[in-house]
């Protein structure tokens, strides 16, 4: 049996694609896998953009030893009581409106990281190395620009309780998950994967996938220092 299932329900309307492709939806690990690639993309577009408190936020270790200072200067008698308080509060507001810019503007990046592929590739980057597309359930067309708003608000519903709603793809018979179901839409690949010639593909994205991780730490270590 193939690592993707292969469409067998009695109410789609075919079981291979306009170019006779036979149909297979995409299993929960190969879906993390591409999403590991897209966070990859992404978080260097956020590191480039806004630095390196968006990839590892460290306002709360500054926050900290900003404290621990502030302690050391009131031990001292540098500073009083009062002082230590207003400097310390006005750093906890610092910290909470910078964290809640910084999440609305990642959304935002986000959302035209992500739709625009949609709408013209039917795939973001990490789904397009992967060989899979995000189609209508019923046609396999792709998918409208209606479908792709409702499915990114669908990614926020699946993860706001848990991601229950993306764990559920390993529970459903076509794959999907609760972004998935608001959308009418599946993720689905068109060729077998246990085939050799895939399989030789599998291990050049693997790689490049690995690489990549590897160039990312190191990115995100030089900035860190």
């Amino acid at each position: 049996m193939s690592r993707y299932q292969k469409i067998t329900s009695s109410d789609a309307p075919a079981e291979k694609d306009k170019n006779g492709n036979e149909i297979y939806y995409t299993t929960f690990m190969r879906r993390v896998q591409a999403a590991l690639i897209d966070l990859i993309i992404f978080s260097f577009i956020i590191l480039i953009l806004f630095g390196q408190s968006n990839i590892i936020s460290n306002d709360g270790f500054v926050a900290q030893e900003k404290t621990k200072v502030l302690k050391g200067q009131l031990e001292a008698g540098e500073i009083t009581e009062t002082e230590f308080r207003e400097t310390v509060t006005a750093i906890r507001v610092k910290v909470i409106i910078g964290g809640f810019i910084r999440s609305i503007m990642q959304i935002f990046i986000s959302i035209f990281y992500i739709i625009p592929f949609w709408i013209y590739k039917s795939a973001t980057p990490g789904k397009t190395l992967m060989s899979m597309r995000i189609v209508d359930e019923k046609t396999f067309q792709p998918m409208s620009k209606k479908q792709c708003i409702l499915r990114f608000l669908g990614y926020i519903i699946s993860g706001l309780f848990l991601f229950i709603g993306f764990f559920s793809i390993l529970f459903n018979k076509k794959k999907r998950g609760w972004h998935d179901k608001i959308s009418n839409t599946v993720v689905i690949h068109t060729k077998n994967l246990d085939s050799e010639e895939e399989k030789n593909k599998k291990f050049k994205r693997d790689t490049i996938m690995f690489i990549g991780i590897l160039l990312f730490l190191v990115v995100s270590k030089v900035f860190f220092n």
